[in-house]
């Protein structure tokens, strides 16, 4: 079985994973190394330089490379959450070499699609869904379809990121696609239903700009976005934005949300994913107007309360199991990215 340690409260550190020991794969972690949960629990790893292995899989049954090495300067850019699990166990991944979709198929990987893309997403029916500059790419076993960005001349589409919800709506936060004579560029939330695509502006004055990973959508069909809200002075506050339905809750410092009492009142804002819960989770970075981020862990966000884990460690990627725990890669000032475990609780 799997063999933990714990490092703290509910967080355990994965030493071994029953088959082999994830010391031996210290030395090949990265900043682009992700985590990546299928619907039945299975869990894949892959590292920067290019491997695959699911966890409790022997070292002889990681998955040949689709990346690059890691050397290769035009490789680093397309690592970060690239493996994607579809519900019936089906391996995708986002080719760094060609910027295109590509599938695992028994013993080797099968590019599936021409267009290069920008980000993807799998869909619980385990159609791919790909946001690239000339439109979505919705990637089904007879083929795949573009669907064009909406079409009005007054504005442009910047895919920074995507997301499917349950009812098989692609969610795509834009960056600005509009003019406003008052308020300048604004982003955007795009859904396509299948049929139209539906826009809604971001809150004034919340801005995604720079920010590829901030936007996630809840079982339930809540979307939640984080950005910067530039606010008075010239620093960025770091807010999150809800919307359910097509009403936007924003929380900011000025609200009291400040999880450890941070500089300037900054809510975390990097890496949002949603739980299995509706909870809400985001790179936790303590910020103030004279540096840079410092990594302190993983923050969770029940839309009332926070909670901090993995104090002091920089987080790369995480994901949620079936069960509600929470797998995470991370690192320390003096450690290598390790695979992590949040366990649920009651």
């Amino acid at each position: 079985g799997m063999v933990t340690e714990e490092v703290e409260p509910g967080v355990l550190r994965v030493v071994s994973d029953g088959v082999r020991d994830l010391e031996a794969l210290r030395g090949s972690w990265g900043n682009d190394g992700g985590v990546t949960i299928g619907a039945d629990g299975t869990v894949w790893v892959h590292t920067a330089n290019g491997r695959y292995f699911r966890v409790g899989s022997s070292p002889t049954r990681d998955l040949p490379k689709v990346f690059l090495d890691v050397e290769d300067a035009n490789a680093q850019a397309f690592g970060a959450d690239a493996l994607y699990a579809g519900p019936s166990g089906q391996l995708w991944a986002k080719d760094a070499k060609s910027g295109r979709v590509n599938v695992w198929m028994q013993d080797e990987w099968l590019q599936r699609a021409d267009l290069v893309i920008d980000s993807m997403a799998v869909d619980g029916s385990n159609e791919v869904w790909a946001a690239s500059q000339w439109g979505l790419l919705h990637v089904v076993a007879e083929g795949e379809t573009l669907i064009a960005w909406p079409d009005d001349p007054t504005q442009w589409v910047v895919p920074y990121t995507l997301d499917v919800s349950a009812d098989g709506s692609a969610h795509v936060l834009s960056g600005p696609v509009a003019t406003d004579p008052e308020s300048g560029f604004l982003d955007t939330l795009l859904r396509y239903d299948g049929t139209r695509w539906i826009e809604t502006p971001l809150p004034t004055p919340i801005s995604v700009f720079f920010h590829g990973d901030g936007m996630a959508v809840g079982t339930d069909g809540t979307v939640w976005v984080a950005g910067d809200d530039h606010g008075d002075t010239d620093y960025m506050h770091h807010s999150l934005a809800r919307l359910d339905g097509s009403e936007w809750t924003v929380f900011t410092g000025d609200d009291g949300v400040r999880p450890w009492g941070g500089k300037l009142g900054f809510v975390p804002e990097e890496m949002l994913s949603v739980s299995t819960d509706g909870s809400v989770w985001v790179d936790a970075s303590n910020l103030d107007a004279d540096s840079w981020a410092d990594c302190d862990g993983v923050a969770r966000f029940d839309g009332a309360t926070w909670s901090q884990y993995l104090s002091g460690r920089c987080l790369f990627d995480i994901d949620f199991a079936p069960d509600g725990s929470a797998w995470a890669l991370a690192d320390g000032d003096d450690s290598p990215v390790e695979v992590y475990v949040i366990t649920p609780r009651p």
